[in-house]
């Protein structure tokens, strides 16, 4: 057998083999997701906001119900959402944009959310195991603050889109306090509730 036959023959053998592999890996899994999410938690920031916006971060965590297709299946259920956030995006009290594309996740459960488990059961959790009753959608969030009120836009990593609002909650009675944070040390977290819609199927 001549060089170049040879040559084309180990080739073809070589593409063969990496196909071979390339089909027997599973798939990267998934998670789809369409509807309407209602979510109530706290959102923390660093630092501490101000008047005049700066570069800053937040963490949020959530939880909530949601009402759509899962997966291409109804789901009507408990779902929850965190995002730790360091973007270094100009955000004050009173206004300020986060449009980066803050990194998070939302987890939809088939029965209790992790968050609402007792400790002694948190505890024997392997928290890089997701439950297999449940699924993690991985999104990104840029959001706009205007005084109380934040629109909101997430997407999926792979695609899609929605939009929703996101609420401060201050209690009348609070407000002269948070004002006075907010001109002086800078507010550092405030309980936030928040709805959205998919727009476009999230993929993610």
């Amino acid at each position: 057998m001549g060089r170049g036959r040879l040559r084309k023959v180990l080739l073809a053998g070589g593409l063969s083999a990496l196909l071979a592999v390339g089909l027997a890996q599973p798939a990267a899994a998934r998670t789809t997701w369409s509807g309407h999410c209602d979510q109530l938690g706290f959102i923390s920031f660093f630092p501490t906001r101000k008047v005049l916006p700066e570069p800053a971060g937040y963490e949020i965590a959530t939880k909530g119900t949601c009402h759509g297709v899962l997966n291409g299946k109804p789901f009507d259920g408990p779902a929850n959402l965190f995002a730790h956030a360091d973007m270094h995006s100009p955000m004050g009290c009173l206004i300020g944009e986060s449009l980066g594309g803050s990194p998070a996740y939302m987890r939809f459960a088939r029965g209790a959310l992790d968050v609402d488990l007792p400790p002694a059961k948190k505890k024997r959790l392997n928290r890089r195991r997701k439950d297999p009753k449940d699924a993690q959608l991985d999104v990104s969030i840029d959001e706009m603050n205007i005084n109380l009120v934040q629109p909101l836009h997430i997407a999926g990593v792979y695609r899609g889109h929605g939009l929703g609002t996101a609420q401060f909650l201050i209690g009348p009675d609070e407000l002269p306090e948070r004002m006075r944070e907010c001109a002086e040390e800078g507010v550092p977290g405030l309980p936030i509730s928040f709805e959205f819609d998919t727009v476009q199927d999230l993929h993610g």
